[in-house]
């Protein structure tokens, strides 16, 4: 039986979009078990290194918008689009690849910022074509699938980072403040050599090539002569693609200022976890070993890919709004067990960190499907979800690096993350309510 010449593109494009973003995953979650040696690296302390995810996201957010003004209009042609997704991929793995080898702080933070950048071109331009492809109903499960594969990348990195730690805490180099969480938090290290490089290059070497990889796939997609469908293009759908567009929306506006706010405290708490697993093990009152900690860190990246996949098929049988609603729940009884219980216990560290992870893998691409339900997403609103998300991923994480190493930071480390999912939950009651009243 002849398959018909969309599905042929889905069966090409599919694999490459996913390899795309476990590569986007690998590149993000790079920095949660390596920021302490990277810190030691450039000479600076575990709080400030934490501005690298300032950095990222600031240049995630230029491109984000960048990529929503001028993809739709200046790429129109199915090689055009692919060949702007292998750009950003190419430029990415350039990047990966030269961030061990930062001497500075000021030339890591530049180096990580324009890695940013290229993942903003990438992640914006990738999510739009989920709808530009699907239309806003059916790429619900498409673009819960890409963010799973974000989440596997998360998965993948923990597990590839582990050969390539300091065996112990065994050494001359303090990657641990040396007071603020408990008096014997300080943690040393020495690094192994491997193949004549320092054992933490290779990992970034690693991203680096996969990044590359997956860029050769796409510039060959784009030139085989296959063409992208799009939903909107179809006659039966062309009155929602007009009637969708996002100025015919009443107080559009305010439902952007809403959308953005979402997005800036989901991804502001799944980056304080990102960010701050990792040392939170290796420098709070359980002083994990480093394989310890970094077995924490796989365990929320875990949870997260779990969460993420499920969310393919749960897409199908909830609601976004239900799903949203679920997902607060989950992130606020985490933060609650985390705060009462980690600072004492192991299990209860491991049980709230696998929760949190669960819980909040469903929010970034049930907040995409929400949104879609309004208006067009495919075009120059795009921007407005990793605008929100990597400011989010701006700010947060600093914040984090300064409670950590102050007085009492055990206990403000989970803190916040119970604020910020009241904030939530008070903020999406008001979004469903202006949603409902529109109907």
């Amino acid at each position: 039986m002849a398959v018909d010449n969309s599905n042929k593109w889905f069966y090409a494009f599919l694999p490459l979009a996913w390899a795309g973003h476990i590569g986007l995953g690998l590149a993000l979650g790079i920095f949660g078990p390596t920021q302490p040696y990277l810190a030691k690296n450039v000479g600076t302390s575990v709080d400030h290194i934490n501005f690298i995810w300032t950095g990222r996201s600031v240049g995630f957010c230029l491109t984000s918008v960048v990529t929503a003004l001028v993809f739709k209009k200046y790429c129109t042609k199915t090689w055009q689009k692919m060949m702007f997704l292998a750009v950003a991929e190419i430029i990415t793995g350039i990047f990966v690849i030269l961030t061990p080898w930062a001497d500075s702080f000021p030339l890591l933070i530049g180096i990580v910022t324009i890695f940013g950048m290229s993942l903003g071109l990438f992640d914006t331009a990738d999510n739009s074509l989920m709808v530009y492809m699907f239309g806003p109903k059916k790429s619900r499960p498409f673009t819960q699938s890409v963010h799973a594969f974000v989440g596997v990348g998360f998965v993948l990195g923990s597990l590839m980072v582990q050969p390539f730690l300091p065996e112990s805490n065994a050494g001359d180099s303090s990657v641990c403040p040396g007071e603020g969480l408990n008096e014997a938090a300080h943690v040393e290290y020495t690094y192994k050599i491997m193949a004549g490089l320092p054992s933490i290059n290779w990992p970034f070497i690693i991203i680096g090539v996969w990044h590359f990889l997956t860029a050769i796939g796409m510039i060959v997609l784009g030139f085989s002569g296959m063409e992208m469908p799009s939903f909107y293009d179809k006659d039966e759908n062309v009155e929602e693609k007009s009637s969708s567009k996002l100025t015919n929306v009443p107080n559009w506006w305010l439902y952007m200022i809403l959308v953005y706010i979402y997005y800036v405290l989901s991804c502001g708490l799944e980056g304080f976890f990102q960010s701050m697993t990792y040392t939170y093990g290796l420098c709070g009152p359980l002083k994990m070993s480093p394989g310890e900690a970094n077995i924490l860190n796989g365990l929320y990246f875990g949870a997260f890919v779990i969460g993420r996949s499920s969310g393919i098929c749960i897409s199908r049988l909830m609601s976004p709004t239900k799903i949203i609603i679920s997902s607060i729940a989950g992130c606020f009884i985490s933060s609650v067990i985390l705060s009462i219980f980690a600072p004492y216990h192991k299990i209860a560290l491991y049980m709230g960190v696998v929760i949190m992870g669960f819980a909040i893998a469903f929010q970034f691409a049930s907040g995409i499907s929400w949104t879609a339900k309004l208006f067009n997403v495919t075009g120059k609103s795009s921007f407005i979800f990793f605008l929100g998300g990597f400011s989010g991923f701006l700010s947060f994480p600093p914040i984090a690096g300064a409670i950590i190493t102050s007085d009492g930071g055990q206990n403000g480390f989970f803190y916040l993350a119970v604020a910020t999912t009241i904030c939530q939950a008070g903020l999406f009651t008001g979004m469903s309510f202006l949603a409902k009243s529109r109907r």
